[in-house]
């Protein structure tokens, strides 16, 4: 038995992990599981485990040590439950007494207003923090106070307010963050959407405190005179609050300004991104895109990479004038916080910024600095103030993709001594980076990069002499202007911009993967601490066992992978859509099917990236067939393109009852002519395997079921209103998708999965705690296996 040597940074790491199962016992309990966060669970859970049988196998066990650790370990759970649940419960008291009533609403914005676009036009998306209302009531003269975060839409009149605002020139509607208005509307409370492979929204609500939308507010502009007239009383540090969010704002609108003046509207744009932030809304689909593809989709919002790069610049820049070392971190300490401030305090550069801050103390006050202790004591503080930071998304990766470069960087940049080091480092820091967020990146990005790696040797580092250069041309604005210095900005933009999309294009440089299953993600992370235990913690590196683990992990992930694409399987998937009902009925990698009933309804953007997201979070990237109905002819092509197969008339290899519909063939994917609005809209087939088909009924141009068959049995699917007589189930196994409450008390239902959709969600005529209705827009569907 080996003598035991209890490190700071292992506390730290066991408070973290057991602070981190404490908030996700809470919130699971309180609020909802979802998949990153049982997988959280999971892995803290099975290091404090591992961290206390090490303890109990050393040969100076002591039962003090070992109940100041368990006290230690009970402590941080308990904060972690406490913390979390006092935050939600704070949440849910905050549930507007005032929604769905009209009134004028007081509104201090603490964000710049963002362009977003829905069927009916572009909008300005204001957030702000609610102040009162005034009631449109018979006592007008009323003023009650609220609070929480509103989220308002405003309509814009015309296509050159949208045009203004994307460039950023002066113009009335452009809303900066600290402004004081009044919105006119009638909130609705926000009940984000839960989908499974998306953002946790409803962790983001909660941890923001957005309570209420506003759609198509008026708004108009208030003093702080106006303010306390209406009977609002706005703190002293409120007010200092809103003013820092004003300045700030101020300097960025002036910023992009003064960026777009030099440079064309996309370039510019870009950039603004690289140094503020991305509103991905002016960015074009296409920059977007081939940014996600290519893994580098975080340089366009300011992160960790931004504050590190930053730091090091300021710090180096004051190192070749010879100045003092403690002096150099003073100024790059303030540099990074005045820039922290510039953001609006964005979130990621919070984090990096505590975290440069407990590096550059640690160097002020001479102590040895270690990074992992450093990173795990800013993810404690940052979660005692805020513990559902610990389900969003940002600080899942920031923190993740941190650890496994501090982890893994030194022990990999030895191992591969051969290759030159200005290749070796870019490649290695994207490799451990990757490594360790890959399941989390399946989940919620469904897709693995293999040109990550070329990007970051190639791309990377011009867009960081991009950051360089515009932080450097804008401290010289101050004094001077140098124009020939955007010209130099620009052409490595456009150099950096023509390689990324050159190298997206590669065949496979985007693999669809899909959501690993939880028990894989799980034994994929155990081959990760395995592999840091032969690469860094033995004292000779035995090369023949990273080398099983490697291919073990390697294995797990192929298997995975084949599971997915080669199951005879079917597999339901019910997408929650804004106005229709739509799902997904996929059979690996042959058939994927999708229906789709708009109900006539436009469909918008948001509808098409949940319709792509839903076959995409299964690891394909598109359909093998599209059934719609009540889809208008000029939303056709955008579903057409969401398909990859054409219609095949070959009655051999299509499984369909063509003598109960009209299908319209089309070579090359093109819309299928369709005069009648209700009749059914069909683009691909459906392939035989595993001895299945499909089969449409229907009658009197009315859809009754789809019929699905598969070597495990026979299934249908059905939507609307049917009775017995209708439809011929001879006791199969069916999924009943209904608008129509009379269904459910029907005897065809019995032992029958049924997800009742309320028409115009007005009121809800069923349960919506019954074990078997699913209540769609009430209650999370889960995927059915059949």
């Amino acid at each position: 038995m080996r003598r035991l040597y209890i490190l700071y940074t292992d506390i730290s790491a066991i408070i973290l992990a057991a602070m981190l199962t404490g908030i996700g016992i809470a919130y699971m309990r309180i609020v909802d599981s979802t998949y990153p966060l049982k997988l959280l669970v999971i892995l803290s859970m099975l290091y404090v485990a591992s961290k206390i049988i090490i303890f109990l196998r050393t040969r100076e066990f002591l039962w003090q040590r070992m109940v100041i650790i368990t006290i230690l370990i009970l402590g941080s759970s308990c904060l972690g439950y406490i913390l979390t649940e006092r935050s939600v419960m704070n949440y849910y008291e905050l549930q507007p007494f005032y929604a769905k009533q009209e009134g004028q609403y007081v509104i201090a914005t603490t964000k710049d207003s963002e362009l977003v676009s829905f069927s009916d036009g572009a909008y300005q998306k204001i957030t702000g923090r609610l102040y009162g209302v005034i009631a449109e009531k018979n006592h007008k003269e009323w003023h009650i106070v609220g609070k929480g975060l509103i989220n308002t839409y405003s309509k814009l009149e015309t296509n050159t307010q949208k045009k203004d605002m994307v460039k950023n020139e002066t113009h009335p509607n452009l809303m900066q963050a600290g402004s004081l208005i009044m919105v006119k509307g009638t909130p609705t409370i926000y009940r984000p959407i839960k989908e499974v492979g998306s953002i946790d929204l409803t962790a983001r609500a909660i941890s923001s405190g957005t309570v209420a939308t506003i759609y198509n507010g008026d708004y108009q502009y208030i003093s702080e005179e106006m303010l306390s007239s209406y009977g609002f009383h706005e703190s002293f540090i409120d007010r200092m609050v809103r003013n820092i969010y004003s300045i700030t704002s101020y300097f960025r609108y002036r910023i992009s300004a003064y960026i777009h003046t030099y440079l064309p509207e996309e370039e510019g744009t870009i950039c603004k991104s690289l140094i503020l932030g991305a509103n991905y809304h002016d960015l074009s689909p296409l920059i977007i895109d081939t940014f996600s593809y290519s893994g580098l989709i975080h340089i366009l919002s300011v992160s960790g990479s931004h504050i590190a790069l930053l730091f090091s610049f300021v710090y180096g820049s004051l190192a070749l004038f010879r100045v003092p070392k403690r002096k150099s971190v003073y100024v790059a300490l303030l540099v990074v916080i005045g820039y922290c401030i510039l953001l609006g305090f964005n979130a990621p550069a919070v984090r990096a910024s505590i975290m440069g801050v407990i590096i550059g103390m640690s160097v002020i006050m001479g102590r040895r600095y270690n990074a992992r202790q450093a990173l795990l004591n800013t993810a404690i503080v940052l979660l005692i103030y805020n513990p559902l930071l610990a389900l969003d998304i940002s600080f899942q990766f920031s923190f993740l993709s941190t650890l496994g470069i501090i982890l893994f960087f030194r022990p990999m940049y030895i191992l591969l001594p051969r290759i030159p080091s200005y290749l070796k480092g870019p490649i290695i820091l994207s490799l451990t980076a990757q490594s360790i967020i890959l399941p989390l990146q399946l989940y919620y990005f469904h897709f693995f990069s293999p040109i990550s790696v070329v990007t970051a040797v190639i791309v990377t580092p011009l867009l960081d002499v991009v950051i360089i250069l515009l932080l450097l041309v804008l401290v010289l604005s101050i004094v001077i202007s140098v124009p020939i210095l955007w010209y130099v900005i620009k052409w490595i933009l456009q150099l950096a911009l023509f390689f990324n999309y050159s190298l997206v294009q590669w065949k496979f440089s985007v693999i669809w993967v899909g959501m690993l299953p939880l028990l894989y993600s799980v034994i994929y992370y155990m081959g990760i601490r395995f592999l840091y235990y032969y690469v860094a913690e033995v004292s000779v590196v035995m090369y023949h066992y990273v080398i099983y683990v490697i291919s073990i992990i390697g294995i797990t992930f192929i298997f995975a992978l084949g599971m997915n694409y080669y199951s005879s399987h079917l597999r339901f998937h019910y997408i929650p859509i804004k106005r229709g009902i739509a799902y997904t009925i996929v059979q690996g990698y042959h058939n994927r099917m999708l229906y789709i009933d708009m109900k006539n309804n436009p469909i918008d953007m948001a509808d098409i990236r949940m319709l792509r997201k839903a076959i995409q979070g299964q690891g394909f990237s598109s359909y093998t067939m599209i059934i719609g109905e009540h889809v208008e002819k000029c939303d056709r092509e955008q579903l057409t393109m969401l398909c990859n197969r054409s219609i095949d008339m070959d009655s051999s290899r299509s499984f369909y009852r063509q003598d109960t519909y009209r299908i319209s063939s089309s070579s090359n994917n093109k819309v299928p002519h369709n005069s009648n609005q209700n009749q059914l809209y069909i683009v691909g087939d459906w392939k035989p395997y595993s001895g299945g088909e499909l089969e449409i009924e229907k009658s009197n141009d009315k859809l009754l079921a789809i019929h699905v068959s598969n070597s495990h049995g026979n299934y249908y699917f059905t939507h609307g209103q049917i009775d017995k007589k209708a439809l011929e189930l001879n006791n199969k196994v069916n999924v009943f998708i209904t608008d129509t409450p009379k269904i459910i008390d029907s005897e065809i239902v019995n032992n029958s999965t049924v997800i009742y959709y309320a028409t115009g969600y007005k009121k809800v005529d069923v349960d919506i705690d019954n074990d078997y209705i699913y209540t769609a827009k009430y209650r999370y569907i889960p995927d059915v296996t059949l």
